[in-house]
């Protein structure tokens, strides 16, 4: 297991590099900056700036001088715009508190109600329920975000909800969380469509697998069938859901933060976008590509946690080629070539070796 996690670790790493090199000279080949001679009093200030940013080195330069910076003293470079932070994580973790609660939130109810009403549709497929939890679902999914939004203002006054945030500092923690029940219940009615008509199909299918005919024919209970089959195997494809789904609801959280006037990260990012502040947008691919990796990697755990034949079949099928390799390997010369040749005629069959 450990073995594992090491060599997904590693692959997390270098894809996360990759990442991080690919988006800095696309931010480079724009050729926009954040400076210009019209925020300085005269052309000299400008010119000073503009060498003690690295502007006029070359792009493999600041890029070196951006990582080493990082490693060596944890800096991920200057705010080029006024700020009343004194850093980029403070920039972006300070307004990630209220996006962080907002959708955590939002995550769980959706997650919970979502698969709950899939597995109900899922064991009543074709009935009454699965009809009115289908629609219900469809209808859902076609109201566009903003849609969504603008119902909620409009009617949020006349049923008592809080429309806009407010700072739990200054309105107090009552009013706070007042103002942020409807920013959760859009992104929980948004996530939800989707939570529920996957876990519904997922179900279905296992429903009308062979295997559960099988438990069936011998008698076993409709508990035993649930609990041995239909949570086991419906938990693999849901756990590959459940966690990056966080992520995706995490980073598209825009519409919800200007429609409700949270101050959150994405007003940040897309300040940083317009602003040309190459740091900011550098430090988000960081961390949410980081998140992205590490989510990645617990997904892949919790597969061989959740079932371990996955791994071992893995580990079966790369021994089994490997014995098959060294078979051939200690037969005579003209029997190996026929072999090698039967091979690629099975590989081109598409068969398996």
């Amino acid at each position: 297991m450990l073995n594992y996690i090491f060599k997904r670790l590693i692959l997390g790493i270098i894809s996360l590099l990759a990442l991080v090199v690919i988006v800095w000279f696309l931010i480079y080949a724009r050729k926009e900056y954040p400076i210009n001679i019209t925020q300085f009093e005269n052309e000299d200030l400008f010119n000073q700036k503009w060498k003690e940013y690295g502007f006029d080195n070359p792009a493999l330069e600041r890029f070196w001088d951006y990582v080493k910076g990082i490693f060596t003293k944890f800096n991920f470079g200057p705010i080029y715009t006024k700020s009343d932070a004194d850093s980029i994580p403070e920039l972006f973790f300070k307004p990630l508190r209220d996006t962080a609660i907002i959708t955590s939130t939002s995550f769980i109810i959706s997650a919970i109600l979502g698969i709950t009403l899939g597995y109900i549709a899922g064991y009543n497929s074709g009935k009454f329920l699965d009809n009115l939890i289908s629609f219900i679902v469809v209808m859902f999914m076609a109201i566009p975000g903003f849609v969504l939004c603008s119902i909620i203002l409009i009617l949020g006054p006349h049923i008592g909800l809080q429309t806009s945030f407010l700072e739990s500092s200054i309105f107090g923690l009552n009013n706070y969380l007042k103002s942020i029940i409807a920013p959760i219940l859009v992104l929980t009615i948004t996530s939800l469509s989707g939570f529920t008509y996957y876990t519904r199909n997922e179900i279905k299918s296992i429903l009308n697998s062979d295997y559960i005919l099988n438990a069936r024919s011998k008698g076993l209970t409709s508990w035993i069938i649930f609990k041995r089959y239909v949570v086991r195997n419906s938990a693999i494809p849901l756990i590959g859901l459940l966690i990056p789904g966080f992520i995706v609801l995490l980073g598209s959280s825009l519409i919800i933060e200007i429609f409700f006037n949270v101050p959150g990260t994405s007003s940040v990012i897309v300040a940083a976008l317009r602003e040309n502040e190459t740091n900011v947008i550098m430090f988000n691919v960081l961390f949410f590509g980081f998140i992205a990796t590490i989510t990645r990697i617990i997904v892949d755990v919790m597969y061989v946690v959740v079932d371990p034949r996955i791994r071992y079949s893995t580990a079966s099928a790369n021994n089994l080629k490997l014995i098959n390799r060294l078979k051939t390997f200690w037969l005579d010369p003209k029997t190996r070539e026929e072999l090698e040749k039967q091979q690629k005629i099975n590989i081109k069959e598409g068969k398996d070796e």
